[in-house]
């Protein structure tokens, strides 16, 4: 890191596209998702919109419901 950047910030563009594509690179490509059956809690999450995309990516069929609870 270049020091007259230090307390800088910047926007990456297509981080989320960058975050899936590691995501599915750390995922063995042995292991199969086919016979599972993944629930994943993205409510107020950092990672609601890419949980769905890396598993679409990793071949499975997703149904996604909503549950909004206010407390």
């Amino acid at each position: 890191m270049i020091r007259q950047n230090w307390g800088k910030a910047s926007r990456i563009v297509d981080a989320a596209g960058r975050y899936i594509e590691f995501c599915k690179a750390t995922f063995p490509n042995e292991l199969s998702l086919s016979e599972l059956k993944i629930v994943v809690d993205c409510a107020n999450g950092a990672t609601y919109h890419i949980a769905p995309n890396v598993l679409r990516e990793l071949g499975r069929t997703l149904s996604l419901s909503v549950v909004s609870q206010t407390v």
